[in-house]
């Protein structure tokens, strides 16, 4: 079924009036894509080189900081060397007097176990004379003894026969 088709001419002109309605209602909104990209683009553009100098901005803070930060550390890293190195001279120090009184110890051990063997040695050798003379003297003991027995005996003896004597 076809449309019958009334006054073509008329409709005609009212297409080709929407049709150029249409045209100018795009090309507005074709401008107004494009103004709207060109200011995204411009905003793109300042955001970026807002970006980058808060970058550098921010960049340039953090390499002071860090110095600062350098700086510090070195100085407290100093003093804490410092302070090391005093106490390694006076640790130094304390070895070399712990050698010397390990030495001087070691001296007077070796200087008393002489004294205390030339002691044994002088004991030994006057035990040795003290036992020859017990030696020597032994027999005259022992002829004493027998002599100072032999005398008590006697005397016994007599005090034993004494009763019978008188």
């Amino acid at each position: 079924t076809a449309i019958p088709r009334k006054n073509s001419s008329a409709t005609s002109v009212l297409t080709g009036d929407r049709l150029r309605n249409k045209i100018v209602q795009l090309s507005v909104q074709i401008e107004d894509k494009v103004k709207t990209m060109e200011m995204l683009q411009n905003a793109i553009r300042n955001e970026e080189a807002n970006s980058i100098s808060t970058r550098q901005h921010e960049t340039e803070i953090f390499h002071n900081k860090f110095r600062e930060n350098a700086k510090s550390f070195k100085d407290s890293q100093s003093v804490l060397l410092k302070s090391c190195s005093l106490v390694m001279e006076e640790k130094k120090g304390l070895i070399s007097k712990m050698e010397y009184w390990t030495k001087t110890k070691l001296e007077e051990d070796e200087r008393t176990a002489r004294d205390i063997q030339c002691v044994r040695d002088d004991m030994e050798k006057a035990m040795d004379e003290e036992r020859a003379q017990w030696e020597e003297s032994k027999d005259n003991r022992r002829e004493k003894w027998l002599e100072d027995k032999a005398k008590e005996y006697r005397e016994m003896t007599v005090r034993g026969l004494a009763p019978e004597v008188r």
